[in-house]
């Protein structure tokens, strides 16, 4: 298994710093968060930059709404509260669902790979943790 973080969560105050700190703390990739005051096109460059200085790689990207490429109409982009990504690479299945939570203000997410061998042994268990992703939709919020 191999894990990834993401950058809201990693110490330090530039993208160099969060990625060194993913590497130095084991992380086999960094998930970079995007929000209102962070817009993934403005700062390509400092991403990739920061993930060739670490070698390590981008494993995601968290988008906030506003930034959206999947939705381009605003107001659809407000409604929207969860996506679900899912599919096969090689002999494995991959899912990730990313759920907004705690009033809208972040995003709690779900990451799972496994062999596609195994799909009807992990299906209930993906099944059930997508609607425990749901179900604590405010746990972990800040008051």
């Amino acid at each position: 298994m191999r894990l990834a973080i993401q950058t809201s969560r990693l110490p330090g105050d530039s993208l160099d710093e969060k990625f060194a700190n993913a590497r130095r703390y084991g992380f086999d990739g960094v998930e970079v968060s995007i929000g209102p005051s962070f817009d993934l096109a403005e700062r390509f460059a400092d991403v990739r930059s920061a993930s060739t200085s670490s070698g390590v790689p981008v494993s995601a990207i968290c988008t906030h709404s506003i930034h959206d490429p999947l939705m381009p109409d605003n107001h659809e982009r407000e409604e929207r509260t969860w996506i679900v990504v899912s599919g096969y690479i090689g002999d494995r299945i991959f899912y990730r669902k990313a759920m907004l939570a705690c009033g809208g203000q972040v995003w709690h997410h779900l990451a799972f790979e496994y062999p596609a061998i195994q799909k009807r042994a992990f299906d209930l268990f993906v099944t059930r943790a997508s609607y425990a992703l749901q179900a604590y939709g405010q746990v972990g919020c800040r008051q």
